[in-house]
């Protein structure tokens, strides 16, 4: 009699029939729904190949679902939402049935799935394994080194192999990740090799692959299988002709495994079961506290109690409910306290393998008794910790900052800022870095300085290079010294990144020099507002007021009639000159005289507010002649004023230019970004030279265009006769920049007028290619068709609004004269993240005027030339009908 093992074996390695003899008797549309990545797209013809393979009459049509987990590309995985952030909105199609099934990679799908769906098949497996991707001529991987991931899996065990290498989150599609690791943005990535495989990129002859040992990386539950998903009962023909019994079984036994950790696709997890005449091997591992991770593995064959089987495939799945049972068993044992622990069958006792790194790194194994004491597995691992820097941002004007303060800036992970930084600076962040807000002025606190402490502790803890952003210099009254203390006792590293401070710097915008031959040969730095707890005679004015320099008052507007009255109290002349400077540094900068007597209410009928600097000091005579000078030979247009720039980064760079040779203050809150997406034009960068023309509809198209023809190595001799349209003065000055010019600018900067003047010199042997965001008009499209225009297109970027930005442009609107619109997108996000209701709105053009309509924003001005110039004008214009 053959032994029941063997026949349960046999059973889920059998093949349910031939099923080349399945017939489809009814013969209909079938619409697969699927992501439009090109991963996706390959991966759904795949399936499309295997339902013609056993039913060539179908029908089948391919719809396109842009998910959350697409559009949100600036976080990781985790900070989206785990569960089902690249499948809700594709359920929702099955649902409402636009589409009939659905086609996902197995590991990307919610352990709950809506009411009325089920995964109906379930696809032969493909590798399984992760695989590490660096460039030939990067060394070896070690301490220093960046290695990209988006997954908490793979960073918690990449950790274990490359203890002194930073992980940086890594998201877009696989040729995205690729072209980053190229361009040496990352020293390694981890991508799935089934993916890789089904792209055909497993063998860049520029990359070396490195595969990791699976007992110590392992897998992504359902990694490497496809899986279709449907609503219940529907085709179940085709469902049963597609479905591989071992993958399923598989799949169901990792699932299981996700469920009793209550864990989704980016959970701190990982699971790979395997069945063959040997029996099953379910591996798994397990990191409770989201960085160490615990390994175990059971091998086992199924026992008597099962029951007998006398069906080839078990009719009451048996071989499944065996496969969920490891699953339940082996999360027992992660959970416990034991450590790497490796379950066997060995003559019907159950055994486990302990795992420890021995001192030269290997593992090595040690068979024990699964009722060995706990404190005999018990092995404690150390994540590595992160890093803070103390940075000085100078006294509110971005071209103040230190080039080692951007640098810090430039890399940062998280930026924890205050409010007298100037909020331009934050454009240098990188995409994905988190901004936190801390702001403190003496009568808003939005975070005590304690909580500030431990935030900065508890960032660096969590593996992340933080940046704690400061107005002026952190160690003159920026309580730098209190939080370097802290990450001192803390064990973090931590490094001062002086900045330019406001106490110096801010008299001498106001024309005041702090020291001065004849006037003061030193100066004072003084605390205006001394903490609660210390006594009310902390600050000796019987001292103060003899020193003969000049005394510098911060942050004591407030106190400003009690330091006086002091000063005086105690021996200084009633007459000596004081200056107070309000909002240093900024468009909004007003200085009031007077001396100690008189200066409180200048303050007063001047209405002077905080940030507010006080000089005191025969100094302040010698900067009133020098004020008034610059007042007379150097007030410009735009002088006092602020405007704030909502565009993208290159938009705010271009008008940061023209306004503040107008003496205006720019402030750049870029609102939207561009997000490269190749999913659709890969194929035709292969076939360029068949192109006459090229419409570039923006700068950002022309620049992500050029990246990626570079990164994939197109030889730019392919655009040897074409010619070239773009749609303004940014477009051309970034074609420019390639050593290209354009053939084509439209009388009026719009794609409709572009559509309408190129129309007519184009012939019937041209072909075009547009090159446009996703979010653009359809002007040049629709003009092109009804001229029956041979075209193509490439949407080449997303443009996303940046939700980091949302707390600082509320703060910032009230105080500010005009904000500039500069598209579409631009209006949607200022309306979604302010609630605008600014009197001063300038719109680049009437298109973008209407976009800022349709979005609920009240638009005064809208420049006549479509560009940062003609914006610039129409402010200035404004200004001039007021005098």
């Amino acid at each position: 009699m053959m032994p029941l093992w063997i026949a349960l074996l046999l059973s889920i390695l059998h093949i349910a029939s031939d099923k080349s003899d399945i017939h489809r008797n009814e013969v209909s549309m079938i619409r697969i729904g699927t992501r439009k990545s090109k991963l996706a797209l390959i991966q759904t013809e795949l399936v499309k190949a295997q339902i013609l393979k056993y039913f060539p009459n179908e029908k089948i049509e391919i719809v396109h679902v842009v998910t959350h987990g697409d559009k949100v590309l600036d976080k990781p995985l985790g900070e989206i939402g785990g569960k089902g952030v690249f499948t809700k909105e594709i359920e929702e199609k099955l649902l409402d049935k636009t589409i009939d099934i659905a086609v996902h990679s197995a590991k990307d799908v919610p352990m709950e799935l809506a009411d009325g769906l089920c995964l109906g098949a379930v696809l032969l497996r493909d590798d399984n394994r992760d695989v590490i991707l660096k460039r030939k001529e990067t060394g070896k991987i070690g301490a220093g080194s960046i290695i990209g991931t988006s997954s908490l899996r793979r960073e918690i065990q990449i950790k274990q192999i490359y203890p002194d290498a930073t992980i940086k989150s890594l998201r877009g599609n696989v040729g995205t990740r690729i072209d980053k690791l190229k361009s040496g943005e990352y020293d390694a990535i981890i991508l799935a090799a089934a993916g890789l495989k089904r792209l055909g990129l497993d063998n860049d002859k520029e990359l070396d692959y490195i595969y990791p040992d699976e007992e110590k990386f392992i897998s992504a539950a359902g990694q490497g299988i496809l899986a279709i998903e449907c609503r219940n009962g529907d085709l179940k023909d085709v469902m049963a002709a597609l479905d591989d019994r071992k993958a399923r079984i598989c799949l169901e036994a990792e699932r299981e495994f996700l469920k009793c950790l209550d864990g989704s696709c980016n959970a701190p997890c990982g699971a790979h079961c395997t069945v063959d005449e040997h029996g099953f091997n379910f591996r798994g591992m397990y990191a409770y506290d989201g960085k160490t991770p615990k390994y175990a593995v059971i091998n086992e064959k199924p026992d008597e109690q099962w029951g007998k089987i006398s069906k080839p495939v078990n009719a009451d799945n048996t071989d499944l409910k065996f496969a969920i049972s490891l699953a339940k068993r082996l999360v027992d044992v992660l959970k416990s306290d034991a450590k790497n622990t490796d379950i066997k069958k060995e003559n019907g006792n159950t055994k486990c393998c302990l795992n420890l790194k021995s001192d030269n790194g290997n593992i090595d194994k040690k068979d024990i008794d699964i009722n060995t004491k706990k404190d005999e597995l018990k092995k404690s691992f150390t994540g590595n910790k992160g890093m803070v820097s103390l940075v000085g941002a100078g006294p509110g004007k971005r071209d103040y900052l230190s080039i080692e303060a951007l640098r810090c800036i430039k890399k940062a992970d998280v930026i924890v800022y205050d409010a007298l930084i100037s909020p331009s600076i934050l454009n240098e962040a990188k995409m994905d870095a988190e901004l936190i807000y801390v702001g403190k002025r003496a009568d808003k606190i939005y975070k005590k300085q304690p909580e500030i402490n431990e935030l900065l502790v508890n960032l660096a803890l969590s593996g992340k290079y933080v940046v704690r952003l400061k107005g002026g210099d952190p160690f003159i009254f920026g309580r730098g010294g209190e939080e370097a203390l802290a990450l001192k006792k803390a064990g973090i590293r931590y490094e001062i990144v002086s900045g330019i401070s406001s106490s110096y710097s801010v008299p001498a915008s106001a024309g005041i020099p702090v020291t001065h031959r004849g006037a003061a040969s030193s100066v004072h730095i003084i605390t205006g507002h001394e903490h609660p707890a210390k006594p009310s005679e902390a600050l000796d004015f019987s001292v103060i007021a003899k020193e003969e320099g000049t005394l510098v008052f911060l942050m004591g507007l407030r106190s400003l009639g009690n330091i006086c009255e002091k000063l005086i109290k105690n021996g200084k002349n009633e007459e000596t000159p004081v200056a107070v400077i309000s909002k240093g540094m900024t468009a909004k900068q007003r200085t009031v005289y007077g001396n100690l007597l008189t200066i409180k209410d200048e303050v007063r009928k001047n209405n002077i507010e905080a940030p507010a600097i006080i000089v005191v000091g025969d100094v302040v005579g010698v900067g009133k002649q020098i004020c008034e000078w610059q007042s007379k030979n150097e007030k410009k247009v735009l002088s006092g004023k602020r405007i704030l720039v909502t565009g993208s980064r290159n938009m705010a760079d271009s008008l940061e230019k023209e306004f503040e040779q107008y003496g205006g203050e720019t402030i750049a809150i870029s609102l939207v970004e561009t997000i490269p997406d190749y999913s659709d034009c890969d194929d035709i960068f292969n076939n360029l030279e068949k192109y006459s023309w090229f419409i570039f509809t923006s700068a950002n198209g022309v620049n992500i265009f050029f990246d990626r023809l570079r990164n994939l190595r197109v030889d730019i001799r392919k655009l040897a006769n074409a010619r070239f349209a773009v749609v303004g003065t940014s477009t051309k000055k970034a074609l420019e920049k390639y050593g290209l010019y354009a053939d084509f600018i439209p009388s009026k900067f719009t794609s409709k007028i572009l559509a309408e003047e190129l129309s007519k010199e184009l012939t019937d042997k041209d072909k075009i290619l547009i090159v446009r965001g996703k979010q653009g008009k359809n002007f040049i499209e629709d003009k092109f068709s009804e001229m029956s225009v041979e075209f193509d297109k490439i949407c080449i970027y997303e443009t996303i609004q940046d939700e980091r930005r949302a707390d600082e442009v509320k703060r910032i609107c009230p105080d500010v004269d005009y904000i500039v619109v500069t598209s579409g997108s631009g209006a949607r996000a200022l309306r979604n993240m302010a609630g605008c209701e600014h009197d001063n709105i300038v719109a680049i053009g009437p298109v973008t005027k209407r976009d800022c309509e349709e979005a609920g924003l009240r638009v005064k001005l809208v420049a006549e030339e479509f560009d940062a110039r003609g914006i610039v004008d129409v402010i200035i214009n404004d200004i001039a009908k007021k005098f």
